[in-house]
């Protein structure tokens, strides 16, 4: 994502508002890597911060102590989900697409729900966030609500 423009979570101008950072656990050769980058230079390109994102770093990334944390949500439920490298999060392809204004590709824009997109190699359909589908991404995939009657269940606590 560096080679395509991108900039990591904790750089944003806004991450204040969702993370601490604890520089006084943060090795001094790498306190670099935590400086708030200007509006100018990080876009924020209207998708908000993720702490899901490919780039935002693990919360205990460069620690002096590695029992404590250098990156702190300051929504704890979010705290365990930093940090992870196996896939792009759906803000991080929202935020690829509109950079390089890829849905420009279609002619026609597709009114999509739950935060989907045009998809520029289908114009036909939108490109949908993890447990929607459809068209439009009016739809969850067939087997994600297994004995739930159509019911969808929404998880409001972490369990570490």
């Amino acid at each position: 994502m560096h080679a395509i423009g991108f900039w990591h979570q904790q750089s944003r101008d806004d991450r204040d508002d969702h993370v601490t950072i604890d520089l006084s656990n943060i090795l001094p050769n790498q306190q670099y890597n935590f400086q708030k980058m200007p509006l100018s230079t990080a876009q924020l390109l209207n998708v908000p911060y993720d702490y899901g994102s490919v780039m935002q770093y693990y919360p205990y990334a460069f620690a002096i102590d590695s029992s404590k944390y250098t990156i702190l949500a300051k929504d704890s439920k979010y705290q365990n989900s930093m940090g992870q490298r196996e896939a792009p999060a759906f803000s991080d392809l929202i935020a690829v697409n509109t950079l390089y204004n890829c849905t420009k590709l279609c002619k026609t824009q597709l009114s999509c729900s739950n935060c989907g997109f045009t998809d520029s190699r289908n114009c036909n359909k939108c490109k949908c966030p993890h447990y929607f589908s459809g068209t439009n991404c009016n739809d969850l995939p067939s087997g994600t609500a297994p004995n739930c009657n159509g019911a969808v269940l929404q998880v409001t606590f972490w369990k570490n």
